[in-house]
């Protein structure tokens, strides 16, 4: 008897704190790549700048556009 398996995703939230000089741009960072994400995955990124006065919040939503 044969048993297939089917693969289920899990969901995962990693928090970074970054400390970088002023050329760094966490929102033109490729999450599909950096991750190697893979068909069915995805990942979405909230950048927060804590050096402004008022906190500017980017939300990036990423995909693997071999979908």
């Amino acid at each position: 008897m044969s048993v297939s398996s089917i693969a289920q995703t899990t969901r995962y939230r990693i928090t970074l704190d970054i400390e970088a000089l002023q050329d760094f741009d966490p929102g033109n960072i490729d999450w599909v790549k950096l991750f190697e994400l893979r068909s069915k995955e995805s990942c979405q990124a909230y950048v927060e700048n804590l050096s402004e006065e008022s906190p500017v919040t980017a939300f990036i939503y990423t995909k693997n556009d071999t979908w």
